[in-house]
This record gives C-alpha cells, structure tokens and sequence, in this order.
C-alpha cells in the first residue's frame, strides 16, 4: 500500500538526524519497529494496512535504517524515549496514537506512562521479552526447541565468518533470518523474511540489544503499568513462544487495556498474516485513535 501519499524526510534528536515516512492522512499513528534496531522497512506492508483514514508514521531509530547512529550511548531505554519525543517534536505532533512491535512494545508503553498528554492510544504487538522473571526460562526454551540443529550450526558458521565479523549486510540479514525463525509460523517465511538491514543497521544491530538492556530494569515497566491511563491493545499471536501470560499480565495490568490473540499467528503476524493482523487491529484504532 504505498502510494502518492508517502513523504519522506528526517527530524533532529540530539546529535542526529531520524528518518520518517509517513503514509496515508489522518489522526497520526506513529510505529517504533522492534528488533531492535532493525529500522521500520521489516513491518511494511503489513503495518500499512491500518492507513486507512490515519496517517501512519514510521520511523528508524538511531543506529538503525537510514537513522545514523550519533552517540552509542544514547542506544538506551532512555535516550529510546527522548529520540521518541524529539521525533514528535519534530513534526509538530502534540497527541498521537503509538504502536510498537516486541521490544518496541515496550518502549511505547513507558513513553505512555511518562508522557500521558502525548499519547491518545497505544498498540502493543506482540511484546517481548516477557516482562515477569518466571515466563523467560519458559520462553528461552521455546525458542531452542523450536530452532533446528542445521539452523543453529549455520547460525554459528556465519558468525564465525568474515563477512559477519566485517558487518555485511547480507551476511547479517542471514544470521537474523535464522536467529528469529522461531517467530514464524511457516519456516520458509522465515527465510524468506526481508529485514531490510542496511549498512547502519549492520554496523549496529548485534550491539544494540545490549545496549538498550543496559538501564531497561531501572524503569520498571511492570510498576508503571498501571499509570497508563490511555487505552491499549494488546496483540498476541496465538503460536508466539512468548506466553500468552505475559501480553495478558500486560493488558490486566492497564487499566484500560485489552487483549487480542491474533489465531494460528505467531510474533511476526503483521508479515505472515497482515490481513489478520489488521482485523484484529483496526476495531481498536477505530474507536480510539480518530479524531
């Protein structure tokens, strides 16, 4: 769904320049890809199906897509939250909806329990990693269990590779492929999955994660649950190795949220099934993300 109606450009944070497109006209959905750090090109066209009647705003954080990466130590939660607000700034975006997908998820919900006069509605797809301590085990299994030895020998191989330690990025979008095959449903979407790692995402991206957990914890996401006070969906697909008792906690959590399972859908459902995906989405953008 890209038509006429896309712009491009970039808005200041600090010390670099963010890249956005924004998509269709509306009240502003703006979406924070997860990854992390893998830029927003991964989520279209799937997430595009919700630009009907709203203007869908992507954006790629620092170190990631076409987004530079200016001072690694603003790879963080907070400086996450600070380049979220700065790109609001930016484009002169007073109240908007947010979605964010996986980690993202989460970093959308804190901006919203910091920021609630920012914020009219938040989309939580698929978030992850599970917030409670007892539910990571369980998932860190899931996700071997259901990675094949072949593809846990390949991921090593590429690793250990030249092309990998040089930060290629072919040789990354392999290695991510593989890494997050147990996202999806069917095993060739996997491989066939487009994260669309440019130059800046792979010069990055095997850092970011780190990056980001560093100073994660001392926001208590799970605390601050409760300050949300804008409605919020959440997304769960029914196959997601994260457990469902995670996105439910996080949705009984909030006082106004809501829990969605997306059926036979796995984390990835916006690329596997975005038409899914969008039904289950468009009900609660409907009733509280217009006007």
């Amino acid at each position: 769904m890209r038509t006429a109606t896309t712009r491009e450009g970039t808005v200041p944070a600090g010390d670099v320049e963010l890249a956005y497109v924004r998509l269709g006209s509306g009240p502003p959905v703006v979406v924070m890809p997860g990854g992390p750090r893998l830029g927003h090109a991964h989520l279209r066209p799937g997430f595009d199906l919700l630009a009907r009647g709203r203007e869908l705003v992507y954006y790629d954080e620092r170190g990631s897509g076409a987004s530079p990466l200016g001072d690694p130590e603003r790879v963080s939660t907070a400086g996450t939250l600070s380049d979220l607000e700065a790109l609001l700034d930016g484009l002169a975006l007073e109240r908007v909806t947010l979605a964010g997908h996986s980690l993202a998820a989460h970093m959308v919900a804190l901006f919203a329990a910091g920021r609630p006069n920012r914020v009219r509605a938040l989309v939580l797809a698929n978030p992850g990693p599970p917030l409670l301590p007892e539910l990571r085990e369980p998932f860190s299994r899931e996700m071997a269990s259901r990675r094949s030895p072949e593809d846990a020998e390949e991921m090593q191989r590429i690793e250990a590779s030249p092309e990998y330690q040089a930060r290629d990025p072919k040789a990354l979008e392999r290695h991510y492929r593989l890494r997050y095959s147990p996202f999806f449903r069917d095993p060739e979407a996997a491989l066939g999955a487009d994260f669309a790692i440019t130059r800046i995402t792979a010069d990055n991206v095997v850092e970011a994660g780190g990056r980001l957990f560093r100073d994660f914890a001392e926001h208590d996401l799970p605390g601050k649950l409760s300050a949300i006070s804008c409605p919020a969906l959440v997304v769960h697909g029914e196959l997601d190795p994260i457990p469902i008792e995670s996105s439910r906690f996080i949705a009984n959590a909030i006082p106004r949220g809501e829990l969605v399972v997306i059926p036979d859908a796995n984390h990835y459902a916006s690329i596997e099934d975005p038409e899914e995906f969008a039904r289950g989405v468009e009900p609660f953008l409907a009733e509280h993300a217009s006007g």
